[in-house]
């Protein structure tokens, strides 16, 4: 009979544990989101540059078009499911969510491999520059 009580005990530690590391790792999660989000927000410009255009070379590569007031407005559509939508221009950056295919970001700018996007929901974030992955839209 206390063995069964010891065995109800652990089991309840472990189910702590467990909750508390769920718990921990969404809390992280929350919090790297809401830092991207205020970064988005505040306009940081640690990590961006502006499109340039016209690169040779590089064909496959979305050039923004231009408006009178000098801002870009070229729009993306995604071509797969699922594309990481990342907080950070790298790989190794937590990805904020997937990317539908068929949804349309706003390329703001062209980082090497990496296109700084806003996405519907205004969120700004990083995708792959990899032609495949995402079409022009004219």
């Amino acid at each position: 009979m206390d063995a069964m009580k010891i065995a109800k005990a652990a089991l309840g530690v472990v189910v702590v544990i467990v909750l508390f590391v769920v718990v921990m790792n969404w809390w992280g999660d929350y919090r790297a989101a809401t830092a991207v989000l205020k970064g988005a927000k505040a306009g940081s410009g640690a990590t961006t540059s502006t499109v340039t255009g016209g690169g040779s070379g590089n064909s496959g590569a979305a050039q923004p078009d231009t408006t009178t007031d000098g801002t870009s407005t070229k729009v993306l559509l995604v071509a797969v499911d699922g594309l990481n939508f990342r907080g950070q221009p790298n790989s190794d950056s937590k990805a904020i969510r997937g990317l539908s295919k068929g949804e349309r970001v706003t390329l703001l700018a062209t980082m090497g491999d990496w296109y700084k996007v806003e996405d519907s929901r205004g969120v700004i974030g990083y995708i792959t520059a990899n032609p495949t992955y995402t079409d022009p839209v004219d």
